[in-house]
């Protein structure tokens, strides 16, 4: 049914067309879904010179259903907030992302963490409170990744405690915590980690530095296992999905002092890669599965790129320019959604903008 529909996006349209709102890298899971419809999650400077998480449900035709504030509640207020997470299971919606808080009597100047709870059915939407999902240890935890498996909702992110960056993840079960634990081993820098989780496997993937130069890695906290998914060169800005249980993760890597986007495909074993872009500058890669199929997007040259296992690479901007940070999500009623972040002629504000 996916495949019927490529040719029938809708135009291209703004999110929160009257202020600068901007997505964070695919890494960050920020587009989930609720009944078919596309549930996106961002950070605006609508309460400029704040930066706040909000979130937008938006239907097959591209109509924004409800716009909401996430991260603003009691005394204090979101003042450098970002890469938000959203997961949507059991009419219940989990956001997750890094923020720096401020009361009116203390300022706490490293980002930490957050998550919080909203029932959208009921009495026509409850919050509760905004609540730490890791330490205020006056060190930064930033750059969260979150995706559900089964009870547990796994939180990745990118921590300092120990004087350089390196990756941690704990997990959410029956309302508590799991310890922290680190899963990357370099001494000189591991970070923007991405969750993917499939019917029964969860995968970690992340940068960091092993023998002088940066590789995509990958953790199995099912397994217990580690693995090296990049070929060769630098690598960055890995992210993935699921279909099944078969896991994407997509990557750029280096060549020639040219970056490429590769994909890899794990089931049981991982496959061997494949190079998804011949020409051009491929960078911030992304990428959804649905009933064995994977959709992939990056930015090439500044326009948005889009491809699926089954299809060819086509540009998706047409009003947008320096386009970057795609999103895509493929919706169980068969639609897909593609939002990424750039800018409009006449406008001098970074936008977000999205087909379905």
């Amino acid at each position: 049914m996916i495949l019927l529909l490529l040719s029938l996006w809708t135009d291209e349209i703004t999110l929160g067309a009257n202020h600068v709102s901007f997505l964070p890298p695919a890494s960050s899971n920020a587009v989930g879904e609720d009944n078919g419809n596309a549930l996106i999650t961002f950070t605006t400077g609508h309460t400029n010179p704040y930066l706040e998480i909000y979130f937008a449900i938006i239907d097959g035709s591209g109509t924004v259903l409800r716009l909401v504030n996430v991260s603003r509640a009691g005394t204090q207020s979101s003042q450098w907030a970002g890469y938000p997470n959203v997961i949507s299971f059991d009419t219940t919606y989990y956001f997750i992302w890094d923020d720096r808080r401020i009361s009116y009597h203390e300022i706490e100047f490293q980002n930490e963490v957050y998550y919080r709870i909203f029932y959208p059915d009921v009495a026509g939407g409850i919050w509760l409170g905004i609540q730490n999902a890791t330490s205020s240890d006056g060190e930064w935890s930033i750059n969260p990744s979150a995706a559900k498996l089964g009870d547990r909702i796994y939180v990745a992110w990118e921590d300092t405690r120990e004087g350089y960056d390196a990756v941690y993840y704990s997990y959410l079960e029956n309302g508590l915590w799991s310890n922290a634990f680190k899963i990357s081993g370099s001494i000189y820098y591991a970070g923007y980690p991405c969750v993917i989780t499939g019917n029964s496997e969860v995968f970690i993937v992340y940068e960091e530095v092993q023998d002088s130069f940066t590789q995509v890695r990958a953790y199995s906290p099912v397994r217990n296992q580690y693995y090296t998914i990049s070929t060769g060169g630098e690598a960055y800005s890995p992210s993935g999905s699921a279909s099944g249980d078969e896991i994407c993760v997509v990557w750029e890597q280096v060549e020639n002092g040219v970056p490429r986007i590769y994909s890899r495909v794990f089931n049981s074993t991982w496959g061997q890669a494949v190079k998804l872009t011949i020409s051009g500058y491929g960078t911030m890669p992304c990428v959804t599965g649905k009933d064995g199929i994977f959709y992939y997007a990056w930015v090439e040259d500044g326009n948005i790129i889009f491809k699926s296992d089954t299809s060819d690479s086509r540009v998706m901007n047409q009003l947008s320019y320096n386009c970057f940070n795609p999103h895509v999500y493929a919706l169980d009623n068969g639609n897909l959604f593609l939002c990424w972040r750039g800018y409009i002629s006449g406008d001098t504000d970074e936008k977000i903008l999205y087909m379905v």
